[in-house]
């Protein structure tokens, strides 16, 4: 059953079926920067996980992946800094100081505030 799961996970991978925001070349640079301020903690078969993977694919941007499942310093990273063991888990900031975003809807919402290009107005 799992198999099959995985299977069904595999067939809407966001490079198969999400089309990438495109930037300039400096642009993606400082995108490329930005993203390594954010860490997201998250397995492959959790359907919010593969929401939030999605939105960041979409958004072109690079988010650094700790797998609990595969990980266990991951999980207990997870655990006694964020203080839940739910995923998603966006980390925003560096290990000294940051924030722990839950929720797919608030880190894809945080994710499309900060890199998705602004809209003109008419």
């Amino acid at each position: 059953m799992h198999f099959l799961f995985q299977k069904a996970i595999d067939l809407v991978h966001p490079a198969r079926s999400v089309t990438q925001l495109q930037r300039s070349a400096d642009e993606q640079r400082a995108a490329d920067r930005a993203a390594h301020q954010l860490t997201l903690y998250h397995f492959r078969t959790c359907p919010y996980c593969n929401r939030v993977r999605r939105a960041a694919h979409r958004l072109n941007i690079p988010i650094p992946l700790r797998d609990i499942h595969a990980e266990s310093a991951a999980y207990q990273t997870l655990v006694t800094e964020g203080g839940r063991q739910t995923v998603p888990c966006l980390y925003i900031g560096d290990r000294s100081n940051g924030k722990w975003l839950y929720e797919s809807a608030d880190i894809i919402d945080y994710l499309n505030q900060r890199f998705a290009p602004a809209q003109d107005t008419p």
